[in-house]
This record gives C-alpha cells, sequence and structure tokens, in this order.
C-alpha cells in the first residue's frame, strides 16, 4: 500500500485494537502514544518480561513537525486542560512563540485547521513540547493532548532517537491509523528487516482510514 509504512513496537502487554493510554510520569517523552522504532532491538527492550514485538503497518497522515495550529485552537485546549497554577504561563509561552514564529510559520509547516488573514499560527509541537517541560504530559492529560491532535488530523510525531545510527522515533496519537499488527521473534523479524527504512509519514491529504474503528478496544502497553 502507496500510502503506508512499518515500524517496530514493543510492549509487556498486547490485547486486542489498539488504543493510546496513559503513561507514567518519565516516560513520555514525545508526549502519549504508541511507540515504535526503526530498530528491531530497540523495539524488543520494551517486550523483556514476556511481552512482545509487533511490526505495525500505519497510514500516512500529517505529521505534528510539520503541522502548525491557530493559535486559538491551542490556548483553548490550555485553558480547558491545563491546572490552574500553570495556565498562564503557558499562555504566555505560546503567544510568545506564535508571535517570534509569526513571518516564518507558514514557510514551514502546513496550516491545520479554519484560518484567515488575521489567524496567528503556531508551530503544533509547541503544545506538546511545553506539556513536557511542565510535566502535566503524563496521566490521562496526555491522552487527551493525543486525541486532541488526532482530531486535528495531526496523527503521528516522528523523530531522531535512540542511541543507534540512524534510528528514528515514531509516536502514533491516532491508532485508527495502525492498519495492521503482526508479532513477530528476532529470526522472523530478519526476513523483514532489524533495520526498517525512514518512515515517510507525512501528507496533506485527507485521511481515509483502511481499518475500521472498534467501538471497545482493549490495547495495553507500558510505552
Amino acid at each position: 500500500m502507496s500510502n503506508t509504512f512499518q515500524i517496530w513496537h514493543g510492549s509487556r502487554r498486547w490485547d486486542g485494537n489498539p488504543e493510546v493510554r496513559p503513561a507514567k510520569r518519565g516516560r513520555a517523552e514525545w508526549g502519549a502514544g504508541i511507540y515504535g522504532s526503526t530498530h528491531f532491538l530497540t523495539a524488543s527492550s520494551y517486550a523483556q518480561g514476556g511481552g512482545k514485538v509487533q511490526l505495525l503497518t500505519i497510514q500516512q497522515t500529517r505529521l505534528l513537525e510539520k503541522s502548525c495550529l491557530p493559535l486559538s485552537a491551542v490556548t483553548d485546549f490550555i485553558k480547558r486542560y491545563i491546572p490552574r497554577n500553570l495556565r498562564s504561563l503557558m499562555l504566555e509561552d505560546c503567544e510568545n512563540n506564535a508571535e517570534r514564529m509569526r513571518n516564518k510559520v507558514l514557510n514551514i509547516c502546513d496550516p491545520v485547521g479554519t484560518g484567515n488573514a488575521d489567524t496567528t499560527w503556531i508551530e503544533a509541537d509547541v503544545l506538546r513540547n511545553l506539556m513536557v517541560n511542565y510535566e502535566v504530559i503524563s496521566g490521562v492529560k496526555g491522552v487527551t493532548l493525543a486525541n486532541f491532535y488526532a482530531e486535528q488530523g495531526i496523527g503521528l510525531s516522528l523523530d531522531i532517537g535512540g542511541m543507534k545510527p540512524g534510528e528514528h522515533w515514531l509516536v502514533v496519537y491516532d491508532p485508527q491509523l495502525i492498519v495492521s499488527w503482526q508479532s513477530h521473534t528476532y529470526e522472523t523479524a530478519l526476513e523483514i528487516g532489524h533495520e526498517l527504512p525512514t518512515p515517510k509519514p507525512h501528507t496533506t491529504e485527507p485521511v481515509a482510514y483502511l481499518r475500521p474503528m472498534s467501538r471497545y478496544s482493549s490495547i495495553c502497553y507500558d510505552r
């Protein structure tokens, strides 16, 4: 399928359809989501203790790092979900960032959402980064952020990560983008490749989901 790519995911528990669950403090460097790596051995390290490694096939969508949102949408999220003692600090940080990038943001990011000539845009990953820095990314708030991004049509985050040369980390915020998942051992993964190509997940085309979303899902994972 030309609009999909593959990534390795490792976890100690996996049952049912993919679902974003709350992450523990210190285990959500890029926000709550389903984490994957281009390297099988990295994924297998998270499956130690009776878990399994899955080969995920994922649809392309808007990528967090290449998208921008109306500042109003981001500030609405902060006012609704961020604790009162941090709210004003994060709002100020967002406004400062948006002002600093005002003349650049649309040159480096694709706009997501409704806007006009007067709309102030902000890079979509600013909200995620602020929630990490202010340590409000774990628990239910992290899942709320993932849902917010998915509702905006931003389903994935991609960055260089890990200790292995050329390794990339992927975070899935929209689990319906995962078309299929297949368990692999060290040996069977060799047939596919322990080191997968760098994904090309970004597209501005609307997503036509290939996998119907189940009403109930019960995946449980540790990343």
